[in-house]
């Protein structure tokens, strides 16, 4: 090795650089920033069907604890939707503006005075949820029975859940048998 290599003064001089400049830092973020404005936009959809996915797992675990319910005490519970407001529209088939399990002895779609629910879930927001008729509550029977409010009994139904920006055919379908039996299916099976 050269002598000169080996002095002090120019090994302090000539040291290699270590991490970044100022100005590559800022390139760096600019790079990046601009990589996830581009690949933001197309994870919405993901996230939209994400969430969609987490609203029939909790409309089935309501549905379950409510049949559960049901059998443990006789019968006299109720899932009701809530009535729309100036926060959440809703058609008369829809439930995206959430529920309530309560306490319903008489069956007929409506909380008992005294009761206090069970379980609360307000609005779903950005997500459409549709039964498959008009109905304000699902009615359970004392042996776990599932049926709308108002329509016969031993009919199944069902409620189709998806993103609201998103067409039917991304809809995640919930079917109800009469008996209580759930089961999740894609918008092309059949109940």
């Amino acid at each position: 090795m050269p002598t000169f290599l080996k002095h002090p003064d120019w090994q302090k001089k000539h040291r290699p650089q270590l991490g970044l400049t100022l100005i590559e830092l800022i390139v760096c973020i600019a790079v990046v920033a601009v990589l996830v404005g581009i690949a933001l936009p197309s994870f919405t959809p993901l996230i939209e069907r994400w969430r969609a996915s987490q609203a029939t797992s909790d409309l089935e675990s309501a549905l379950m604890l409510a049949r559960n319910e049901s059998i443990r005490r006789g019968g006299g519970i109720s899932l009701i939707r809530n009535a729309p407001d100036e926060n959440c529209a809703a058609a008369d088939n829809e439930w995206q503006c959430g529920w309530v399990l309560s306490l319903d002895s008489d069956q007929d779609g409506t909380a008992d005075d005294e009761s206090t629910p069970l379980q609360i879930v307000n609005g779903l927001n950005n997500l459409t949820v549709t039964a498959s008729a008009d109905s304000s509550a699902i009615i359970m029977d004392r042996w776990g029975g599932m049926q709308l409010l108002g329509e016969a009994a031993g009919k199944s139904f069902n409620l189709a859940i998806r993103p609201t920006a998103q067409p039917e055919t991304q809809s995640q379908i919930l079917c109800i048998k009469p008996g209580g039996h759930l089961q999740k299916v894609k918008l092309s099976s059949n109940c």
